[in-house]
């Protein structure tokens, strides 16, 4: 996974500017569709690959004045076959 340090850095920056420096915003790997980030980071990586993309986001994050959110549980994050996607009900 790759972030887009600059994009990121420009969204943070214009978030600061209409609400103010002092707010505290968090980031969360998002949960929205099979190849959302949270499935792509718990389905795709190996358990060293995700420890080395959590440093790397936190570090970033905290550099730029930014709080991760970790999920510790959700539909993604259970022993489900991988790359296969839970509907609703099952």
């Amino acid at each position: 996974m790759k972030l887009y340090e600059e994009v990121m850095e420009n969204i943070i920056a214009r978030i600061k500017d209409c609400i103010g420096e002092d707010i505290i915003i968090l980031v969360r790997l998002d949960l929205e569709s099979p190849y959302s980030p949270i499935h792509v980071f718990s389905r795709y990586l190996n358990k060293s690959q995700q420890r080395r993309y959590l440093i790397y986001l936190s570090n970033f994050l905290r550099e730029n004045g930014v709080l991760l959110s970790y999920s510790i549980f959700g539909p993604y994050m259970s022993l489900q076959r991988k790359n296969k996607t839970k509907r609703r009900g099952e």
